[in-house]
């Protein structure tokens, strides 16, 4: 991507994207509407970062006084120099792959592009809509998305996907993912998806989507006290493990990051824990994949970090390794 493509992304529609925790709206002294999300970065109770959706710049109100446009906003997530270009243009390849190999038609990037970026609610339970906080944090009555199912693996669609485009084995993922559904309340369009629970969200794949669908995307954790633990990207990579190994259930404790811009809260996890001795990582093999696992051997210099990347060179990720891999046996 080129800085010129970059400059044309709303920062808005990138923090959704990314999987930023939506909190309120805000009407700033000169009358625009500021959207407020809580900084990843730390815990972040009070929502900080604030995006100015008209001027398209960003600022955190907690962490720094000084916010700025696309290119700090990346960097500061992934935690670069500000001025970065580089880095962060390498970063926003892997979340706009789209946009990689520029066009001349490449309009402005907005936000609320039904199909294609993230869905929120204020709440997981079915029924629970999204709605946009008005002036001085009011309730707007803007609902946009309501969970109405959450129920076992059903629709053939879906377990086609699973099993036939990601060669996951169907008895191992019934035990890990759910179906749901969801409604456009608007346009009263009802959606499904593949739902892996990630704290009060649900991260929702299907044939050409993926998104997350609740209070905001976080890292899931499954907790078994072992002193070695597996790192993923994405859930299709875990399904992806389990179904290599044949085995229903991890012997590990898990960490599925859902976005790699939360490899700090997985940071957090491991130091909180001082008995994790070991670290795999099943990253993706492109630059985020290889920032991440760099900023994991910076900050933890007494825990052995292992590339699992290494088993599977020649594919992008543990899911394309097993695609393949499958075809042969």
């Amino acid at each position: 991507m080129r800085t010129q493509e970059a400059f044309k992304i709303s920062i808005l529609d990138c923090a959704y994207k990314m999987g930023l925790r939506f909190s309120n709206t805000y009407l700033n002294t000169d009358g625009l509407i500021e959207h407020i999300f809580h900084c990843p970065l730390r815990n972040d109770k009070n929502a900080s970062i604030y995006i100015n959706e008209t001027k398209n710049v960003w600022y955190d109100n907690g962490g720094i006084t000084d916010g700025g446009g696309i290119i700090s906003f990346i960097n500061y997530l992934y935690g670069d120099s500000l001025k970065d270009t580089s880095s962060a243009l390498k970063s926003l390849d892997s979340i706009y792959p789209e946009l990689k190999h520029p066009s001349k038609n490449i309009r402005h990037i907005k936000s609320v592009n039904l199909g294609t970026l993230p869905l929120f609610t204020d709440d997981n339970s079915v029924g629970s809509k999204f709605a946009l906080s008005g002036q001085n944090g009011k309730k707007g009555k803007t609902a946009v998305f309501s969970l109405v199912l959450v129920k076992d693996l059903f629709s053939y669609p879906l377990k086609n996907y699973l099993k036939d485009d990601r060669k996951i084995k169907l008895d191992i993922a019934k035990n890990h993912v759910k179906e749901i559904v969801y409604k456009h309340i608007e346009k009263n369009i009802q959606f499904y998806g593949i739902g892996f629970k990630s704290g009060d969200t649900w991260v929702i794949r299907r044939d050409q989507f993926k998104g997350f669908l609740g209070k905001g995307a976080d890292i899931s954790i499954i907790d078994m006290k072992t002193d070695k633990i597996l790192i993923f990207e994405g859930f299709i990579d875990f399904l992806s493990y389990l179904t290599a190994k044949n085995i229903n259930d991890p012997k590990y404790t898990v960490i599925v990051l859902n976005s790699a811009v939360f490899i700090n809260r997985a940071l957090d996890f491991i130091k909180e824990n001082d008995y994790i001795k070991s670290v795999d990582y099943f990253r993706d093999r492109d630059d985020t994949g290889e920032q991440s696992i760099k900023r994991l051997e910076k900050n933890l210099n007494d825990i052995i970090i292992n590339d699992k990347s290494e088993v599977y060179p020649n594919y992008k990720d543990l899911n394309e390794w097993l695609i393949h891999e499958y075809k042969r046996t």
